[in-house]
């Protein structure tokens, strides 16, 4: 358990658990929902079976706005229909096409609710188009 912001997205006083694709990660989610439950959280997405990678792919830029990163070998698309259940935000959907940036904190960063640093390459021409 070496990557402790993929463990999930926490917003307000919930978390939406990770389910990892990669065979050497997929056993951590039973241990983080355990430390979570302990910390008082309230826990979505134990049950859910679409590949999600927690803070590594997605983030808030503030408490209405969750930018959604997928595509790749991570984040399945679909994981934010579960998501969304979690609160009243909106969701900025992110596709990733370059191999090297396999997760959205590696080429995204927002700077205020504005404003963002980010790696064109990185995405999808339609990501660019609709939301840069």
């Amino acid at each position: 358990m070496v990557f402790a912001c993929n463990s999930g997205l926490f917003y307000r006083n919930r978390l939406y658990l990770s389910h990892f694709r990669h065979a050497q990660r997929i056993g951590e989610q039973r241990h983080f929902a355990d430390f979570y439950k302990g910390l008082g959280l309230e826990l979505y997405g134990a049950d859910c079976a679409e590949i999600f990678e927690g803070g590594g792919d997605a983030f808030f830029s503030d408490e209405r706005t969750l930018w959604a990163g997928w595509g790749g070998p991570r984040t399945n698309r679909k994981a934010y229909e579960h998501i969304q259940k979690m609160g009243d935000f909106e969701t900025v959907p992110c596709e990733l096409v370059d191999p090297r940036f396999y997760h959205l904190d590696t080429c995204l960063c927002p700077v205020g609710t504005d404003s963002a640093l980010w790696f064109p390459p990185a995405f999808s021409e339609n990501t660019k188009k609709e939301v840069f």
